[in-house]
């Protein structure tokens, strides 16, 4: 085993001793790195296992130890002392020729290797070059850091492999690293396929190296270097890069406008806007030209944080130095104004635009600074004020400029016509759109709708939808007389249907609902949960249970949809409502099993109410008991008021139902009676005064009520 082990050991000291003693410090320490890099550690493990397997193997045939120890000893020594010409090697020879040939020694090395032991060879073909590279120091360092046509040959290979083979290419380079071989690259087209190879992937950490390796290396970065990276890294909003590759650079980066405007959008991404504006007054100091495009992340910027102040500050700025200012720019500003309610600013700054577009009436930069977005932005602003009157102000500001109001604008001066239940005013509007020719589309067909529902004018609604179905009809004749497809202007839609059926039904019209329904249907417009549990209400109106439960199935089967709790609630205060105590009482025991869905606080208060009204109230109580030891649920205020003024006569009941109340911390139950009023029995007063209040009613007045 030792001349195994030393064997390497020998071959390094016959290299050190033959080099001259200027190298001397050097070659020991390269020549090991050349082994241990090497297959040498492999070597000594391998043959480490086959010595001790040999040992064991023979001692398991009855040799003694010292025997065997001899006998391999022995055998070690006769390899040790074999010629000069032959290297010694654990299972085979590699043979030296006398003279080498003008190949290289790891080439001569290699073709003599017996078949037997070829990583043996690959070893030695390490070690000898490692020692003809240290006799001579120059020769050694240009073959250690490689010379430049390699490094740079080698570099073209691995940007041409980077986009489709990252990993091996980006291991590749980073054996550049190691070796110092990378400061050889100056091209920085090598550095950009890199990056954009890791950006596509997400390695910000890669992206950082490869800029410290430019700047380490003194590349300097060109300026379509610097575009393309900044376009690249903001894009993929990798911000926090761009701030480091800024700051990495420093006065090498290039003043460009899509350089400095690409940097001046990362800074505002992370917060910095003073370092922002920097960025751009360096565009100025060269005498660029810039415009409010370039400024337009400063407006975002401060749209979002909601600091109008700055914003106008800048705009104000923009407009003195005479920078043209685009409509998008101001529109942000007057929106800031507008979100922070302070519509007194939007106003003034919107009438300063209005006296310069007056005295340049080709705007800023050709164009007006103000369009109809402007205008919109401000009836927005009234309109969430209720201020109905400025909105119309809006309005005729807006045409006399000669800008044609849009949809928008009716919709908004709609809505706040509806907002302040002003229906004279809602008609204007429905005039001036008449006149302007413009024609009303779905929205503003539906806004119409809620504020006649809203205002109790359902037949003022229904009329519109009849006008709204005639309408739909004639543009599909004229079309189809044109041999056209086009798409009527406005048809109804769910959320239409939704609220018409909503209000007919809370009207006690189930035959208009259902004739809804029926049209909505034949323009494949689908029911859903929502208009389902409008439909249920209406039955609840009505007390018509086999109405209800044929709707549910049918809606069910026919359009797959699928209840929610809301929906089995509703079922069940059907029932309820209808006296069907038994059928609501096995509907809610079959919920889990049929739909999948655990009863709900809100199912059994539907259940014990009903069973309370038609005077079931043991059933009652056994739902309170099951909802709480079979499901666990918490009941809450409304079933202790539901079952509280349903019980005032039963003592025992109360006095639990006291109980349970104190213990979740419930009070001022709605529905009960005083504590101290008549109805109780006088024992149960002073225990229950801490749970009631003296707002609740009596029992016959919730009977009463209900």
């Amino acid at each position: 085993m030792a001349c195994v082990v030393t064997a390497p050991m020998q071959s390094i000291q016959r290299q050190a001793q033959d080099m001259p003693m200027t190298s001397w410090f050097d070659v020991p320490y390269a020549t090991l790195a050349e082994v241990y890099k090497s297959d040498e550690v492999f070597e000594i493990c391998v043959f480490a296992v086959f010595f001790f397997s040999l040992f064991a193997w023979r001692a398991l045939k009855g040799e003694s130890a010292g025997a065997i120890l001899k006998s391999l000893s022995h055998k070690g020594s006769k390899r040790v002392n074999k010629s000069a010409k032959c290297v010694d090697v654990a299972d085979g020879e590699v043979d030296v020729p006398d003279e080498p040939s003008k190949s290289t020694t790891g080439e001569a090395v290699s073709k003599t290797v017996p078949n037997k032991s070829p990583w043996r060879a690959a070893s030695l073909a390490k070690m000898q070059p490692s020692c003809a590279k240290t006799s001579n120091p120059r020769r050694a360092h240009s073959e250690h850091h490689g010379s430049p046509s390699s490094v740079s040959e080698e570099a073209q290979q691995l940007a041409g492999m980077v986009a489709e083979q990252y990993t091996k290419a980006l291991r590749q380079y980073r054996e550049l690293v190691r070796t110092g071989k990378d400061a050889q690259i100056r091209d920085d087209d090598f550095y950009f396929a890199f990056l954009q190879a890791s950006v596509r992937v997400g390695h910000a950490d890669v992206v950082r190296s490869l800029l410290e390796a430019m700047s380490r290396n003194q590349v300097a970065p060109s300026v379509c270097f610097c575009r393309s990276v900044l376009k690249l890294l903001a894009s993929k909003h990798m911000h926090a890069e761009c701030v480091y590759m800024c700051d990495l650079f420093g006065e090498k980066m290039p003043i460009d406008r899509v350089v400095n405007s690409c940097a001046a959008f990362s800074f505002l991404e992370r917060g910095s806007p003073l370092r922002a504006t920097e960025c751009l007054d360096k565009l100025h100091a060269v005498d660029q030209d810039v415009t409010s495009r370039e400024y337009s992340s400063f407006f975002r910027y401060y749209a979002a944080t909601n600091d109008c102040e700055r914003a106008a500050e800048l705009l104000q700025t923009l407009l003195d130095k005479k920078i043209p200012v685009e409509s998008v720019s101001v529109n942000r500003v007057l929106n800031a104004f507008v979100e922070a309610r302070k519509l007194s600013e939007a106003t003034r700054l919107t009438a300063s635009l209005e006296r310069l577009d007056a005295i340049r009436p080709t705007g800023l930069g050709g164009g007006s600074s103000l369009d109809i977005v402007t205008y919109n932005t401000l009836l927005k602003g009234y309109a969430q004020a209720h201020n109905t009157a400025k909105c119309f102000e809006v309005l005729e500001r807006l045409t006399a400029r000669g800008l044609q109001p849009d949809d928008v604008t009716y919709g908004i001066l709609i809505e706040a016509c509806i907002s302040d239940n002003d229906l004279c005013r809602a008609t204007q509007v429905i005039e001036i759109v008449t006149k302007s020719g413009c024609k009303l589309n779905t929205v503003l067909f539906t806004t119409f709708m809620k504020g006649f529902v809203r205002n109790g004018r359902l037949d003022r609604a229904m009329a519109l939808y009849e006008t709204m179905r005639r309408s739909m009809a004639a543009e599909a004749a004229q079309a189809a007389a044109q041999g056209e497809h086009d798409e009527p202007s406005a048809r109804p839609d769910l959320i239409m249907y939704s609220i018409l059926i909503r209000a007919n039904c809370e009207h006690r019209n189930l035959e208009v609902a259902l004739r809804l329904l029926s049209d909505m249907t034949k323009e494949k417009i689908f029911p859903d949960n929502v208009l389902l549990n409008h439909l249920l209400e209406g039955c609840c109106y009505t007390s018509n249970a086999q109405l209800g439960q044929q709707l549910f199935d049918d809606i069910r089967a026919r359009f797959h949809v699928q209840p929610s709790h809301f929906t089995l609630s509703t079922m069940v205060k059907l029932y309820g409502k209808c006296g069907l105590c038994d059928v609501a009482e096995k509907f809610v025991d079959s919920l889990e099993a049929e739909f999948g869905q655990k009863p709900t606080v809100v199912t059994y208060t539907c259940f014990m109410s009903g069973c309370i009204r038609h005077g079931k109230l043991e059933k009652a109580w056994r739902a309170y008991q099951r909802m709480q030891d079979v499901f666990g649920l918490q009941p809450d205020k409304m079933v202790f008021s539901t079952l509280t003024a349903a019980f005032v006569q039963d003592a025992t009941r109360l006095r639990q139902l006291a109980e349970d109340a104190r213990k979740l911390g419930l009070s001022g139950i709605a529905g009960a009676p005083e504590p101290w009023g008549p109805s109780y029995p006088r024992g149960l007063r002073s225990q229950l005064a801490p749970s009631m209040t003296s707002q609740h009613v009596r029992s016959s007045e919730w009977l009463a009520r209900s």
